[in-house]
């Protein structure tokens, strides 16, 4: 996946230098484009780039990179399901979306 096309909605996405290989797509934020980035892919970058362990590429990689707040456009570090979190395919219908979205552990407001 290169970088966005110039002229399209995600134009405007931020992309990080050096992890063109760990870039799996782009995606919304609000109404922001932002770049999405698979975050073992992008450990994977970094090891085979640098003289860094797995450990040292994580520790640099979480502060540096996915901790990192570059304004609205920020990329996304995806961090993909397990294989035994993921669905199965063909395990059936997806699950029924939400009736209503609502904060933390209280049930008030929430329907019957």
């Amino acid at each position: 996946m290169g970088p966005p096309d110039p002229d399209g909605p995600y134009a405007d996405a931020l992309l990080m230098d050096g992890f063109e290989d760990a870039l799996i797509g782009y995606g919304l934020r609000f109404t922001y484009a932002v770049a999405v980035y698979d975050r073992d892919r992008c450990l994977a970058v970094l090891v085979a780039s640098t003289d860094m362990t797995g450990e040292e590429a994580e520790e640099y990689f979480e502060f540096n990179c996915q901790g990192a707040y570059v304004g609205e456009h920020t990329p996304v570090i995806l961090e993909p399901l397990s294989d035994a979190a993921a669905p199965s395919p063909g395990a059936g219908s997806a699950p029924p979306a939400p009736r209503t979205w609502r904060r933390g552990s209280s049930s008030a407001g929430a329907p019957d």
